[in-house]
């Protein structure tokens, strides 16, 4: 009893509290599977186009410093890049053909490579579109 005259009981333990927003949602075990890396993001590339495009026939300089004489009268500028260049007179012998402008820069003092910068060019063989960064080339 307490000093008012009423009944009570006292008990000593820890109260049992429950908050269920303080419960969390189990969750399946995630299972991670690692894949090899794939180089390209686009359509796989058959070995036959590959071939065409690494075509070992015969690129000839001068035919590729008239294209840039041809293009200079054209547009009547100073300087242009590789890229405009392509965009006039497309790639035709495939891979074979940029390195060909790329060991015609080496010998002329007059193309200069930018490694800083790239361009895309694009190069079409046999309805396949593909495109190769490299380095900028620029026609001074």
């Amino acid at each position: 009893m307490d000093k008012a005259g009423r009944d009570f009981i006292e008990i000593e333990t820890k109260p049992d509290l429950y908050f269920p927003q303080a419960r969390t949602v189990p969750l399946p075990e995630k299972s991670i599977r690692f894949t090899d890396i794939s180089s390209f993001n686009a359509d796989v590339i058959d070995l036959s186009s590959i071939q065409g495009l690494v075509d070992s026939s015969f690129v000839d300089e001068k035919v590729l410093k008239n294209h840039v004489s041809l293009y200079r009268s054209k547009t009547n500028k100073v300087q242009f890049t590789l890229k405009d260049l392509v965009s006039e007179y497309p790639v035709e012998k495939g891979i074979g053909e940029l390195v060909a402008w790329f060991a015609l820069a080496q010998k002329e003092e007059k193309i200069i490579i930018n490694p800083l910068e790239t361009d895309i060019i694009e190069i079409h063989r046999n309805g396949i579109l593909i495109k190769v960064k490299v380095p900028r080339m620029i026609f001074a």
